[in-house]
């Protein structure tokens, strides 16, 4: 979740560091190279967030629009300009729309797509804040997240890779809708019967730095209970030495476990501590979708082992 939040947490926080009377003024010899995409986007990084973190926000932002003015097919352009928007007003919506155009000259739809579904779900809750500026009702509330869960649906559609990223916003708006309706969701459980129930874990292979997501799918058939696995290469944000990644050798044939093994971890799953004294930088991550109803939780002390017996015990070979 997010390549947003991280680009706004970087710019919050840089502006802590800087010398807001830094001469970011374009130097002379970049400005013939201003119809040259590639140098277009450098200067756009370069010397608009440099004056934008250095609190010259008006000043970065013309500069962004001359930019745009001669370059108006770019959509990286309008991308930096809505992260740029949406970073200095959330209530100014205006940025949806350049969302939008980026999208239509031809940004990466998952992404671009994802990060509208963030960031109308979060104009919602920054709505919903006591000293919010702006009010909305509950019934346009509803509807703006589902506008929300739509857009970060069709990410998903468009790369399963966000696939994760979906249940897990999915889990989460469930949740606030029960909130802004001031009703208590009804614990999640697999007492009941259902047809599919897929359990996902992330186990960060990398550290901070990324890992790999495995998949474990659950499902009747003629009476018994039948689970299969399989999981995604690890993807580290550095490079990363595969010695250090160990890799197991599973069964990828379906296996009959029992409801008794499956409750275990299931209960283990849902009931883990959400604020615990000791985190880490890696969190191990949890989903388990019952019938398409989302469960996700953060295991911020790193652990995995209960998930690793649960799935040896049943593929390890």
């Amino acid at each position: 979740m997010l390549f947003a939040l991280l680009f706004f947490y970087y710019s919050s926080n840089s502006q802590n560091y800087v010398d807001e009377n830094y001469n970011c003024e374009l130097l002379q010899w970049k400005l013939k190279h201003i119809y040259n995409p590639t140098s277009v986007d450098t200067i756009a990084i370069i010397d608009v967030e440099c004056l934008i973190i250095r609190n010259q926000y008006e000043k970065g932002m013309r500069l962004l629009d001359s930019l745009i003015e001669k370059n108006k097919d770019n959509p990286k352009l309008y991308l930096h300009k809505a992260f740029h928007q949406v970073n200095k007003n959330s209530f100014d919506t205006t940025y949806f729309n350049n969302f939008r155009i980026a999208l239509k000259l031809g940004a990466d739809s998952s992404s671009t797509l994802y990060n509208i579904g963030i960031y109308y779900l979060n104009f919602v809750m920054s709505c919903n804040d006591s000293l919010s500026p702006i009010k909305i009702k509950t019934s346009d509330k509803f509807n703006l997240i589902n506008r929300a869960e739509y857009y970060v649906k069709q990410a998903a559609a468009h790369d399963k890779n966000y696939l994760a990223d979906l249940y897990e916003f999915l889990s989460k708006t469930k949740e606030y809708k029960a909130e802004i309706s001031n009703i208590a969701l009804k614990p999640f459980s697999i007492d009941e019967n259902f047809d599919t129930l897929l359990l996902m874990a992330k186990l960060m292979d990398c550290g901070e730095f990324g890992g790999h997501i495995e998949y474990i799918k659950c499902y009747y058939h003629k009476g018994e209970l039948k689970a299969v696995f399989w999981k995604d290469n690890p993807i580290c944000e550095i490079e990363f030495s595969k010695e250090n990644i160990i890799e197991n050798n599973f069964k990828n044939t379906p296996q009959t476990i029992s409801k008794e093994l499956l409750s275990k971890y299931v209960n283990y799953v849902i009931n883990i501590n959400k604020n615990p004294s000791m985190v880490t930088n890696a969190p191990t991550l949890f989903w388990i979708i019952k019938d398409n109803d989302p469960f996700f939780i953060s295991d911020w002390t790193g652990n995995s082992n209960e998930y690793e017996v649960f799935r040896n015990n049943i593929f390890k070979e």
